[in-house]
This record gives C-alpha cells, sequence and structure tokens, in this order.
C-alpha cells in the first residue's frame, strides 16, 4: 500500500504538470515520466481509504485536516483542468517529446560509427603488418615497435567500441521510455483523480 506521506507530493507533482500543460509552461520528457510512475502506483481506492484513517487515527487532528484537504485540493483541480480542457489534453500524444532527443542520438550513433570504423581500420592494417613480420625481413626491435602499436590500437578500438555500444543502450533506454508512455495518459490519472474523490470527501 503506497503511504499518504508519499502519495501526496506525488499528486502535487503532477497537479503542477497539469497546470504547466494549460498555462504554457511546457512539459518535458522527465514530466511524462513522471505521469508514469504515477499512474503505475497509483493506490486502489481500497489502499487509498486504509492510509486516510490510518493517518486520522494516529496523526493530530490539525495535520489530518491539512493532509486531507491538501488531497482533496490537488485531486479536485486535476478533475477540474481536465474536464475544463479535455479536447486539449486528450489530443496531447507526449511520445513526441522524444523526437527530437532520439535525434540527437541518432547523430551520435553515426558520428560514433565512423570513429569506431577508423579504429578498426588502423588496428587491422597493424595486425596484417604484425602478422607478415616473419615474411618481410622486419627485426625483433621493429616488430617489437609493431606489436606495441597494434597492442596501443587494439585498446583504443575497444574504447571507441565500447562508446559506440553505450549510445545503443541510450537510444534503446530512450524509446523504451518513449513506448512506456500511454497516449491517453492524462484520461488515465482524470479517471483514477476523479473515482478518489468522493472517498476523501467522505471522511472531510
Amino acid at each position: 500500500m503506497k503511504e499518504i506521506s508519499l502519495f501526496i507530493p506525488e499528486l502535487g507533482s503532477v497537479c503542477k504538470i497539469y497546470s504547466g500543460v494549460i498555462s504554457g509552461s511546457g512539459i518535458a520528457c522527465e514530466d511524462a515520466l513522471t505521469l508514469v510512475a504515477f499512474i503505475n502506483s497509483f493506490p486502489s481506492v481500497h489502499d487509498l481509504e486504509s492510509g486516510i484513517m490510518d493517518l486520522v487515527l494516529k496523526a493530530p487532528a490539525e495535520r489530518s485536516e491539512v493532509v486531507l484537504k491538501s488531497l482533496h485540493t490537488d485531486l479536485d483541480k486535476i478533475v477540474v483542468l481536465y474536464k475544463d480542457n479535455i479536447i486539449y489534453y486528450d489530443r496531447r500524444d507526449l511520445r513526441f517529446l522524444w523526437d527530437k532527443p532520439l535525434s540527437y542520438a541518432d547523430k551520435d550513433i553515426e558520428a560514433q560509427q565512423k570513429k569506431t570504423q577508423v579504429a578498426s581500420d588502423e588496428l587491422k592494417e597493424a595486425s596484417n603488418s604484425y602478422e607478415m613480420t616473419p615474411f618481410n625481413g622486419m627485426s625483433k626491435d621493429e616488430a617489437a615497435v609493431l606489436e606495441r602499436r597494434v597492442d596501443r590500437l587494439t585498446v583504443e578500438y575497444q574504447k571507441e567500441k565500447a562508446k559506440l555500444q553505450n549510445f545503443y543502450t541510450k537510444r534503446k533506454r530512450l524509446e523504451e521510455e518513449r513506448w512506456s508512455v500511454p497516449t491517453d495518459i492524462f484520461r488515465l490519472i482524470y479517471l483514477k483523480c476523479n473515482g478518489l474523490l468522493p472517498v476523501v470527501e467522505k471522511i472531510l
């Protein structure tokens, strides 16, 4: 069961996001992920009732009243904002927020692919030369120099390869974040909040 002490600040953050969308202050990927985390951990009506009753029984009356009023205010604000601007909210697909980060990730991957390929080509060339040392008349000292160059280029190639893998991992994470956001997340949260309002009003 989610504790009321945790739920209320999360609800407050969501309320600010709803208000920000309407006020024109904008919304970022982090805000969308906050909405996703909120809806995924939203308490059931039973859990909320249990949490409220636990608060009422254990906390001083003044604190309980302040907490419940805050809870009611934010729930009501989200419900009213959604109802008054339903078309605006329902037309927003927050997944578009990832367009720019993904385009940057693609550019990073493209640039790193080139660097990795250059490192790979240099390593192949040095490795081929080193493999031919028994047949090209190189001295032991010359072969040792070439061997050290192969070792150095191997390390450099591995570094560039690791960077490329990190960029691929970052892009995959961005895609996973993007598709974790329901297209109707504003409506889903509204429905949850609207369902909890009567519970809070009954106790206030």
